[in-house]
This record gives structure tokens, C-alpha cells and sequence, in this order.
């Protein structure tokens, strides 16, 4: 045999004595634990993270909820009902997010947010996880608001109370998964496996020609039980 089949039999040799010792460090306890040690925790799945702001006015002694509508154009829920927030960027934590978020849409300063606490987080069955916060926008802030076009509609207000006094309509909705297409023979699974099915209840309420549902209807739902002892 020539010496190049020597020499190229000595680098495959080479080649996976390396891999070999590769894998061999990879399963090493001290490897794995110093791999951990500065890690943190995610989510396991592709999964995009929003932050919004639970916006509080108080006006002529009252407080009211600050709501958008969405613009008409947009390309993903349009004219609906919702609250000042967007898709997290960079680097930025969900608190920055819901503040920066605010502040472009609606035309507020950041000195006119005065954030109170985290509210609960919702995650959704599409892939997407929502941070909420809690915050008061300065009364005199309202005076010149002004709407990005290319995001926001309108602004509108409603009391706090009514919120109260006027509980949702609450529809049930279940969500089932699409198997049509799952290749039940290739991983030796019967064909009437019992696939776990979810259930959603949807809150709607209606001001003055505005369908407050969805995410935001269940978030307003989730404050006003908490503020009022309602937790059941």
C-alpha cells in the first residue's frame, strides 16, 4: 500500500481519538457542573416574550384603566382592544420593555411611568409568554398624549369601578390538537391515542362600543379579583 493511505488511515485514527476525548470531557461531572454554574434557566421550545403595561390614571378624583385600540392596518390583530407593550428587545428586561413600549406608542415621557408592582405573567397556548406591570401614568401626562398612527387608534379610559360592578361574559373554548398528519406507525403509537386536549374560558367586556377580551380581558378579570379578595 502507498504511505498516503498510511498517512490518511492515521489521521481517520487521529480523527476519532479526538472525538472520543471530546465526548469523554462532556461527560466529565466537573465539566457538566461548571456548564451548569453560570447557566439560567429558559424555557425548553421556541417560545417569544412580550411585556405590556397595566396602565392607571386617576382623573377628577377617579381611577381609570388606560386602554388602546389598535391600529386597523396592523397586520395581526387589528382594531382590537389592548394595553400599551411589545416583543422584548435586546437585552432589555420586561420592565424596559413595557416603559419603552409605552412610551412610543401613546407619546408619554418616561418620567411620567411610575411602576408599582409585576403582575402575574400569561402564557399562551400559540407560543408566546406576556409580563404584565402594574403602573400609574401622571394625570397631566394625558394632555398631550399622541398616538403612534402606525400602532395605535384611539385611547380611551374606563373606571376602575365599573370593572367592578360589571363582571364579564365568560366563554368556554376548547383547544384541540392538529394530528392529522402525525406518523403514528413510525414510533409504534395507536392510532386512537388519547391526545390531551386544553380548555380556555375567554372574558368579554363591553364600554361604549369596546370589546375588552382576550388576554386583556383575562388580565383585567386577574386584577380586579385581586384587588378586591376575589380569588376563587
Amino acid at each position: 500500500m502507498s504511505p498516503s493511505f498510511f498517512t490518511a488511515r492515521r489521521r481517520v485514527v487521529r480523527r476519532d481519538t479526538d472525538v472520543r476525548m471530546r465526548w469523554k470531557m462532556v461527560f466529565d461531572i466537573k465539566n457538566i457542573e461548571h456548564i451548569f454554574k453560570e447557566r439560567k434557566p429558559g424555557v425548553v421550545g421556541q417560545y417569544r416574550y412580550f411585556s405590556v403595561l397595566f396602565p392607571l390614571v386617576e382623573k377628577d378624583g377617579e381611577l381609570h384603566i388606560l386602554f388602546e385600540v389598535r391600529a386597523r392596518n396592523m397586520k395581526t390583530q387589528p382594531g382590537e382592544v389592548c394595553f400599551p407593550g411589545g416583543m422584548l428587545e435586546g437585552e432589555e428586561t420586561p420592565a424596559q420593555c413595557a416603559i419603552r413600549e409605552t412610551c412610543e406608542e401613546i407619546g408619554v415621557y418616561e418620567d411620567d411611568i411610575r411602576l408599582i408592582a409585576r403582575l402575574d405573567s400569561v402564557v399562551n397556548y400559540s407560543g408566546f409568554t406576556i409580563y404584565s406591570y402594574l403602573g400609574v401614568i401622571d394625570a397631566k401626562a394625558l394632555e398631550r398624549l399622541s398616538c403612534n398612527e402606525g400602532e395605535v387608534d384611539e385611547i380611551f379610559l374606563v373606571p376602575l369601578e365599573w370593572f367592578v360592578a360589571n363582571p364579564p361574559k365568560v366563554h368556554d373554548m376548547e383547544i384541540k390538537p392538529d394530528i392529522s398528519d402525525f406518523p403514528y406507525e413510525d414510533f409504534g403509537v395507536d392510532k386512537d391515542y388519547s391526545w390531551r386536549r386544553g380548555r380556555m374560558d375567554v372574558p368579554v367586556y363591553t364600554w361604549e362600543g369596546h370589546y375588552i377580551w382576550g388576554l386583556t380581558g383575562r388580565m383585567v378579570r386577574n386584577f380586579i379579583r385581586i384587588i378586591t379578595g376575589d380569588i376563587g
